[in-house]
């Protein structure tokens, strides 16, 4: 799933789901679990838009990249996040190491990127140069008064001065004893103040996953997302109704309470997915073994 982003962004990212039939290739292996499917395919994925250029993370409001993520295995309803990354080349395996090896279930900043050198975890720079061009394209926006996704923030620096001076990846994945797993990345929405967490790398918001249920993961506004628990009330849903179903109610009660903002993608208990948004566009892609590859853009 690749959320709201710059035009160019979205058309090359749809693009490069199309390669994903490589990437999804090997996920019938029954020495595979799904959380560690998910890890590999955010890898790839990441691998994939590095190609078409379209890698790296959006950059807060002092330029800084600060990079969220979250992992849960459905089967033992496990699951922990990591935030405010600068250097880590995979949040996701970082995520999984904060879930399997420590008692938490969040670790941020110097903290996280310390467990992960203990654990040799690669680096990598995700600050380039196309994502520092967005960033002083809206920059420049964002002085006109043109970003009303931050309104507040801007009302904010303007009475108190400069010193305060997005898109997500997100994977769902079953295997053929019907566990569950979920997993996001995101380094969050452009010009967001610094220390600023999203709605990635807390359970239940940015995903969920639970094999008495479903799974599900989230893009767009990620506060919308952690005030009213999406992931988690999408997966509730799919108690009653299908992938599909609980995906358009959830995206429904999002636009009825908060407004627009959400885009969402589900997988329950069947191996059935659904995808709902009240955003401008959403890419998706599902691999299996029976069906093969589908990707699109929901507009």
């Amino acid at each position: 799933m690749l959320g709201s982003g710059p035009d160019r962004n979205r058309l090359l990212g749809c693009q490069a789901l199309g390669k994903l039939r490589l990437a999804g290739s090997d996920f019938s292996s029954k020495e595979n679990p799904p959380f560690k499917r998910l890890r590999q395919l955010s890898w790839k994925w990441r691998t994939i838009r590095s190609s078409t250029r379209v890698e790296g993370q959006p950059l807060n409001l002092l330029g800084q990249v600060e990079a969220d993520a979250g992992i849960m295995d459905g089967k033992t309803r496990k699951g922990a996040g990591v935030a405010l990354l600068h250097g880590t080349k995979n949040p996701i395996r970082l995520a999984k190491i904060v879930m399997e090896k420590t008692d938490h279930a969040l670790l941020a900043g110097i903290g996280a990127e310390r467990l992960g050198e203990a654990f040799r975890l690669p680096k990598a720079n995700l600050k380039i140069p196309e994502r520092v061009y967005q960033w002083k394209q809206a920059k420049q926006r964002f002085g006109k008064g043109d970003l009303g996704d931050l309104s507040k923030n801007l009302r904010l620096i303007r009475s108190k001065g400069q010193s305060l001076l997005g898109d997500t990846v997100g994977a769902l994945a079953i295997d053929q004893n019907g566990d569950l797993a979920a997993a996001d990345s995101t380094g969050g929405v452009s010009l967001k103040l610094p220390g600023r967490i999203g709605d990635s790398p807390i359970i239940g918001a940015g995903f969920f996953a639970d094999n008495r249920l479903g799974a599900s993961t989230a893009t767009g506004v990620g506060e919308i997302a952690m005030r009213l628990v999406v992931s988690k009330s999408a997966c509730d849903a799919m108690q009653a109704l299908t992938a599909q179903q609980a995906a358009s109610r959830t995206v429904k009660r999002v636009t009825e309470i908060e407004g627009r903002g959400l885009g969402i993608i589900t997988l329950d208990r069947k191996g059935r997915y659904g995808v709902a948004h009240n955003t401008p566009h959403i890419c998706w892609a599902s691999v299996s073994k029976s069906r093969g590859l589908a990707s699109r853009m929901h507009r």
